[in-house]
Formats: structure tokens, C-alpha cells, sequence
């Protein structure tokens, strides 16, 4: 229907929660046969606007390396109980078994990592402290920070998770940035700028002594690390991962900051406040 009605007259196709039509995704098939592919610049709508679409499935740095290898995202939890909801709520978003959950206390969990790290499909590692030294996965492109570590070994090893080129990224010369979600806290936000302005080189990307003569001694070498750029999602609705009946809604979220702001609370703790004035007993009548 949709695709006639563009053949008849000019159409703007409006697509809201756009990380729904990802290219691996049902709908993203859907989509594409109805309004045509940007990349091969066939479009048949007049125009398409998208909204409100998640990074980690929507980000269009997917079609920079020509979907020839599976970029995963890394979510670090602060806690066991964080991870499993974590984890579950990606599936569910996903409405695939998108998640791998690698902690200490879930058997198999190096090998639940080794499967992950060489899974042929994007997918999701969701892990506590598991991640460090030793883990090699190029494919890691996006990471969701979602702990209160700020130790600079720590911060840098997982900046450097993100940081990996590859294969494709190696022959084809074209760099795919790393993404990194971090909560809106003014300790964690000094860390990470901290690790970057400190990086070096941890063991990784290093070109050998092959690669450095086939470049040739005249050619100029970028940067190890650029930061691109940092923005502020400004999130809708949040889900305090650790606490039960957790979604905050944009209304309780909204009252919550402006609470937080008033009695000078760090606005990244809104959420829980959130949750406790929700579950605050009733007021009684001091008579």
C-alpha cells in the first residue's frame, strides 16, 4: 500500500524508533524494499526522516566497512544483577538472542566469551570486570559504560576494547570510530578525559617492521587516538538495572532531575530517586 502511494504522489516517509528498520533486522528488509537503499541511491519516497534511533543498532558508521565483519557492543555492568537485566533487556529489544552474559558466576563464562568474541553476527557482551587484559576482539566498536570504576588502568583497558582495528578496517584504510556511553557523572567524565588525553599505544595496532617500509620513511602517520566528538543523549526513560520494577518514564524522570538540581544531588542519581519517591509512603494527618 505504502509503496503504491509513493508512486502516485511525492510522499515523506516519517520512520520514529528508526533502530527498528537495522539491516539485520525483519523490519529493516521491510523498509528497504519500500523505500529503496541509500547506499546504492535508489530511494522511491520523496524524502525520509528518521527519529529517535539507539546507537549501538543504528549508527551508520555499520555500512563504513561494507557489513564485511560483525561489530559487537561491549556492555560493562557494575554489578551480577545489573548484567542478567541487562542482558535480558537487550534481547528483548532486540527480539533475538543478541546478548552474551560473561561474569565469574555463570558457568562456562571464558568460554561463553571465546563464543561471543568469535561469533559471526554482531551481538552484545554483557560482562562485570571480565574484560581485560588478554581479550582480543577488533570487532568490539561500541562500548556502554555503565559502572562507576574510574581507576585510570581500568578506563584505559576498556577505552582500548573499542579502539582495535579490523581486518577490513587494516586493508581498506577506512577507521572506524569507537563509541562509548558513559553515565553523565562529572568523576566518570574526568576519567575518561583524563585516559584520553594520557593514551599510549597498549600493545595493539602497532604496525610491524614490514608494515613500516612498505609505507615508506616520507609518509606521515595519524594520531594514535582522536576524539571525534562527545554529545549528550538526553534520555527519554531510563531502567535502573539493579532494582526491581526499574523503568522510569519521561514524567518521573523530568520531576526527579528538577528534585535532584534543587537539593544539589548529581542528576545521574535521578533515577533512584525516581524509584524511592515512587515507592515513598503515603502522608498521614499529623492530627
Amino acid at each position: 500500500m505504502h509503496a503504491v502511494q509513493q508512486n502516485q504522489r511525492a510522499t515523506l516517509v516519517v520512520l520514529d524508533e528508526v533502530h527498528h528498520v537495522a539491516a539485520e533486522a525483519s523490519w529493516g528488509t521491510a523498509v528497504r524494499r519500500m523505500i529503496g537503499d541509500v547506499v546504492s541511491g535508489e530511494i522511491h519516497a520523496r524524502a525520509v526522516l528518521n527519529m529517535t534511533g539507539t546507537l549501538f543498532r543504528s549508527n551508520p558508521k555499520l555500512s563504513a566497512i561494507d557489513h564485511t565483519e560483525p561489530l559487537k557492543l561491549l556492555f560493562v555492568a557494575p554489578t551480577l544483577i545489573a548484567a542478567r537485566r541487562a542482558a535480558r533487556a537487550l534481547d528483548r529489544i532486540t527480539g533475538t538472542q543478541y546478548a552474551y552474559l560473561v561474569t565469574s558466576e555463570e558457568p562456562y563464562a571464558l568460554s561463553n566469551l571465546r563464543i561471543a568474541a568469535e561469533e559471526p553476527r554482531s551481538c552484545a557482551i554483557v560482562t562485570v570486570r571480565m574484560v581485560t587484559e588478554g581479550f582480543d576482539c577488533p570487532h568490539v566498536a561500541t562500548i556502554a559504560y555503565a559502572t562507576n570504576i574510574v581507576a585510570p588502568l581500568f578506563v584505559s583497558q576498556m577505552m582500548a576494547r573499542a579502539m582495535r582495528r579490523t581486518e577490513t578496517e587494516r586493508s581498506s584504510g577506512k577507521v572506524l570510530p569507537a563509541k562509548i556511553l558513559i553515565p553523565d557523572h562529572p568523576v566518570l567524565r574526568a576519567a575518561f578525559v583524563s585516559a584520553i588525553q594520557d593514551a599510549i599505544p597498549l600493545a595493539d595496532d602497532e604496525p610491524s617492521d614490514e608494515e613500516q617500509r612498505a609505507e615508506g620513511p616520507q609518509e606521515p602517520r595519524m594520531p594514535r587516538y582522536e576524539l571525534l566528538g562527545s554529545d549528550d543523549p538526553h534520555l527519554e526513560s531510563v531502567d535502573v538495572l539493579d532494582q526491581p520494577d526499574s523503568e522510569v518514564g519521561p514524567t518521573e524522570l523530568a520531576d526527579a532531575i528538577s528534585l535532584c538540581e534543587t537539593i544539589h544531588v548529581p542528576t545521574v542519581y535521578a533515577p533512584r530517586v525516581a524509584l524511592g519517591l515512587r515507592h515513598r509512603p503515603p502522608p498521614t494527618d499529623a492530627g
